[in-house]
């Protein structure tokens, strides 16, 4: 539960960042800037993501094991459903939310008419890190 309240926070973080970074004058970051933040932000998440599942998953173990050398075969059947069920709504979370943030970056770039190049390693970005996960 306390995951899923982060990563909502976190999402409706990312969705302000993208405008905040549009806005335009004479101190509007250039569209490489903008590639730079998308980048750092999405590896960051993906980053937090793995090791939050790598921790949840050795936590599981251990008890899955305590369960097994107690007899507990049903229990410990239970607690590993429970686990890949809570692993697995982890990384769909979180790579729908790289795929949100990735695509308003996309979107931002397509408006200042950015590099193709910009573009295409934001999706590379994307595509790397949800596959990380």
């Amino acid at each position: 539960m306390l995951t899923r309240r982060m990563a909502m926070c976190s999402a409706v973080v990312a969705l302000l960042a993208v405008p905040v970074l549009a806005q335009q004058g004479p101190n509007t970051p250039t569209p490489a800037a903008i590639a730079h933040h998308c980048r750092v932000h999405i590896t960051r998440i993906a980053m937090r993501t793995s090791h939050q599942m790598h921790r949840q998953a050795n936590h599981c173990i251990g008890r899955i094991n305590h369960l097994l050398e107690a007899g507990e075969e049903v229990q410990a059947a239970e607690v590993a459903a429970n686990c890949i069920g809570r692993i697995t709504e982890l990384a769909g979370n979180r790579s729908e939310r790289i795929t949100m943030i990735a695509a308003n970056c996309v979107e931002r770039l397509t408006e200042l008419e950015a590099p193709q190049e910009l573009i295409d390693m934001i999706l590379h970005v994307e595509e790397a890190r949800i596959e990380m996960i």
